[in-house]
């Protein structure tokens, strides 16, 4: 019996091992500069630049001289593991056109905005406005795109790579830098999941082989044949 529960209890730990997966959601938020050369509004100097945390965020830009909004999401890193892989996934919530928001509208058959990473702090700064998204994630491209699609990537190198330049956050960003376009997305979620090493799998078949011996010892003699 007492047998029994000791390999019970290993292959239960070492299934627990293997679905240890963690969902970090995002400190999403807008970086905005603007440079309206002509009417700043009221208490306000060209060139100023301001943050705003929200769930959605959107990246865009106002005429050719002056508003630029950068899209910005971070993820608390530093408490997980470096061997594990990470997800990156969002939803696409809609674009624009000048003032005029509409879901569906197709700012051009071709227009695409980038996704890119960058070492992130965990604050929601102006700075971040000019953080580096790296040779990029991917480019989504928004025609035609239904509201409310979900996307999802595999950024486990970039996940381990701000692990190992000691970076407290992974952050994703997208910029866009065309006059009046702007794309708007939200649900920011980076899910970690562990990868074990081979000791946790040799823990899991050894806890498994031994529930099997325990197994046929307890079976009665006629069912092993004699």
């Amino acid at each position: 019996m007492k047998q029994f529960l000791t390999a019970a209890t290993l292959a239960v730990l070492a299934g627990t091992a293997l679905a240890d997966t963690t969902t970090v959601n995002g400190l999403t938020f807008n970086v905005t500069v603007d440079a309206d050369f002509f009417n700043p509004p009221p208490g306000k100097q060209y060139g100023y630049s301001y943050v705003t945390v929200g769930n959605q965020s959107t990246a865009g830009m106002w005429g050719n001289f002056s508003e630029w909004e950068v899209l910005r999401s971070e993820f608390n890193i530093t408490n997980l593991d470096s061997a594990s892989s990470a997800t990156l996934s969002f939803r696409f919530k809609g674009s624009y056109l000048g003032q005029n928001f509409n879901p569906s509208y197709p700012p051009n058959p071709t227009f695409s905005v980038g996704v890119g990473t960058y070492f992130g702090d965990n604050q929601a700064q102006v700075g971040d406005y000019y953080a580096s998204l790296g040779s990029g994630l991917a480019s989504i491209q928004y025609y035609p795109l239904a509201v409310d699609t979900v996307f999802t990537f595999d950024v486990t190198s970039q996940f381990q790579a701000a692990l190992a330049a000691g970076a407290p956050a992974l952050g994703v960003g997208m910029n866009i830098f065309t006059p009046d376009k702007f794309a708007s997305f939200d649900n920011f979620t980076l899910t970690v999941t562990n990868v074990p090493e081979p000791s946790t799998y040799a823990l899991m078949f050894a806890g498994l082989g031994l529930l099997g011996v325990a197994h046929r010892r307890k079976a009665p003699s006629h069912a092993l044949g004699g």
